[in-house]
C-alpha cells in the first residue's frame, strides 16, 4: 500500500517559513499513515450512507405488506429520506464554515444513528416516514463534507485514486445492505435491517473521534480561535513539523449565485442543471423501487434484495472501470455512452420476464451504468464552470439534481397507482436519462452559444 500511494511512516520534515500554506504541505508530501486511516474512515462514513439510504428500499416490499400500503404511500416514503437529504445538504452541512467539519460529521454521524434506531421502532408508515426525513438530514450532511475531506487528506499524486475509492463507499454500503435484507428481513424482520445499521455507526463514533483530523482548509481559511495550534496538531499527526505563524488569511474568493446566470453562464448552468435533475430522477426511481419491482414481478424477498445488493455492488465495479476508461477515451463521450446506456438498462429492465436470471442481469448492468451516469455530473459541470466557480455552480447544479432525486420515488409511486405496468413506468423513467443524454451530448454547442444569450 505504501508503494502503491507514495506513503511513508517517515514524512521529510523541512523548516517551514512564514509564507508556508499548510494545504500546500499535505499536497506535495507523501501520505502518512494517519492521512491513509482518515481516508479509510471517509470511505467507511460513505458506506454507511449508502446502506442507510438505500435500507428502506430493500426492505420496501416487506414494509408494504405489513402496512398494508399501495404504491402512492410507499412512493411517499421511499421519497421522505431523500427529501431529508436536502435540508442536510442546504441547511446542515454549511454549518461546517462556521464550527468545523468534523463537528458536523459527527452530528451528521449522531443522526444517522438515531434515525437507524427511530426506524426499528416505528408501528407505522407515517412514523417511520417521518423518521426517514430526519435521518436524511445527517445522510445529506454526511454526503457533502465527507467528499472534500477524503480529497484533502490525499497529495496531489493520488488524488484522484482516493476520490475514487472514497466513491466505492456508498456502493458498498449498499451491496451490503442488499445482502443483509436477503438473509434477515424473513427470519428476523424487516426491523433487523435498521439496528445493524446503528450499531454499525456507533462503531464508527470512536473512530471519527480519535483518527478523523479536523479540515486544515477549514482552519486556515476560516481561522477559528486557536487555528495556529489545532493546524500544528494536524500536522505533528502526519509527522509535519509545526508552524510558528500562519500567513496573511486568504481573500474570500467565493463567487455569488448571480454569477452562473450572467450571459456568458445562463444557458451552461441551465443545461447542466436540467442534465441534473432529468439523470438523478432515473437514477434514484431504479435506486428506490427495483427490490419492489423485483418483488413485485414474482420473485422472493430474499431474491429481490440479493439482487438488488448485486446491482448496488456492480456499481462499485462502475466506478473502477470508469476510471481506468476515462484514461483512455474521451470522458464526455463516455459520459453520454453511460447516461444513454442508464435509459436504455432501465427500460430493458421493464421489459425482461419474470425470470430471476433476466431481471437480475439487467439489474447489474443498470447499476454499473447508475455509476458512469453519476461521474458524467462531474464531467458536466467541470466543463461549464471555470476554476473560480466551480463550487458555486457545482452546488447550484447538484441542489437542483437532490430536487429529482426526492420527487423520482413519489412520481413512480403515481405511476404504479395509476396502475402502469412495470414496462411503462420504465420506459416514462428511462426516458429521462435519454432526455439528459441528449443535453450532454448537445451542450458544447450550447455552451458556445452561451455568449450569446441576454437576460
Amino acid at each position: 500500500m505504501d508503494k502503491i500511494l507514495g506513503t511513508s511512516e517517515t514524512v521529510v520534515r523541512n523548516e517551514y517559513s512564514a509564507e508556508t500554506d499548510p494545504r500546500e504541505i499535505l499536497r506535495t508530501a507523501p501520505m502518512s499513515r494517519n492521512q491513509i486511516y482518515g481516508i479509510i474512515i471517509t470511505g467507511l462514513l460513505s458506506a454507511l450512507d449508502g446502506y442507510d439510504l438505500l435500507a428502506t428500499a430493500f426492505v420496501a416490499p416487506a414494509l408494504a405488506a405489513q402496512f398494508g400500503v399501495g404504491p402512492g404511500g410507499l412512493g411517499i416514503l421511499l421519497s421522505s429520506g431523500l427529501a431529508g437529504t436536502l435540508f442536510g445538504a442546504f441547511l446542515l452541512a454549511p454549518l461546517a464554515d462556521s464550527v468545523g467539519r468534523k463537528p458536523i460529521v459527527l452530528i451528521s454521524l449522531l443522526i444517522l444513528i438515531l434515525g437507524m434506531a427511530a426506524s426499528a421502532v416505528c408501528d407505522s408508515l407515517t412514523q417511520l416516514a417521518i423518521v426517514r426525513l430526519f435521518t436524511g438530514i445527517g445522510i445529506g450532511a454526511m454526503m457533502v463534507i465527507v467528499n472534500p475531506i477524503s480529497a484533502e487528506l490525499s497529495n496531489a499524486r493520488n488524488r484522484a485514486f482516493v476520490i475514487a475509492i472514497k466513491a466505492i463507499g456508498f456502493p458498498i454500503g449498499g451491496a451490503i445492505a442488499g445482502g443483509l435484507a436477503a438473509l434477515l428481513v424473513a427470519p428476523l424482520g424487516w426491523q433487523s435491517i435498521f439496528i445493524i445499521g446503528a450499531v454499525s455507526g456507533i462503531a464508527l463514533v470512536p473512530l471519527v473521534i480519535w483518527k478523523l483530523p479536523e479540515s486544515i482548509s477549514y482552519l486556515y481559511e476560516r481561522r477559528p480561535a486557536g487555528a495556529l495550534h489545532k493546524i500544528n496538531v494536524v500536522l505533528r499527526q502526519f509527522g509535519h513539523k509545526p508552524l510558528k505563524e500562519l500567513p496573511a488569511a486568504p481573500s474570500n474568493s467565493s463567487v455569488p449565485y448571480l454569477a452562473i446566470f450572467d450571459a456568458r453562464h445562463f444557458v451552461g448552468t441551465l443545461s447542466a442543471s436540467l442534465f441534473c435533475l432529468l439523470s438523478w430522477i432515473a437514477i434514484f426511481f431504479f435506486l428506490s423501487w427495483q427490490t419492489k419491482m423485483l418483488v413485485d414481478a414474482g420473485l422472493s424477498m430474499a431474491q429481490a434484495a440479493a439482487i438488488s445488493g448485486t446491482s448496488s455492488l456492480s456499481g462499485a465495479a462502475g466506478v473502477l472501470f470508469f476510471a481506468f476508461a476515462a484514461r483512455r477515451f474521451n470522458e464526455r463521450l463516455l459520459s453520454v455512452a453511460s447516461v444513454f446506456g442508464l435509459g436504455i438498462a432501465i427500460i430493458a429492465f421493464g421489459l425482461m420476464p419474470a425470470s430471476v436470471w433476466a431481471l437480475g442481469a439487467t439489474a447489474i448492468v443498470v447499476g454499473g451504468f447508475i455509476t458512469g451516469a453519476t461521474v458524467a455530473l462531474y464531467v458536466v459541470t467541470t466543463g461549464v464552470f471555470e476554476a473560480r466557480m466551480l463550487a458555486t455552480g457545482s452546488g447550484f447544479v447538484i441542489g437542483i439534481g437532490r430536487i429529482g432525486s426526492a420527487i423520482a420515488p413519489w412520481l413512480a409511486g403515481v405511476l404504479f397507482t395509476l396502475e402502469l405496468e412495470r414496462a411503462s413506468v420504465t420506459a416514462i423513467m428511462g426516458a429521462f436519462a435519454i432526455a439528459a443524454g441528449l443535453i450532454m451530448w448537445f451542450m458544447p454547442r450550447l455552451k458556445s452559444e452561451a455568449s450569446a444569450v441576454k437576460l
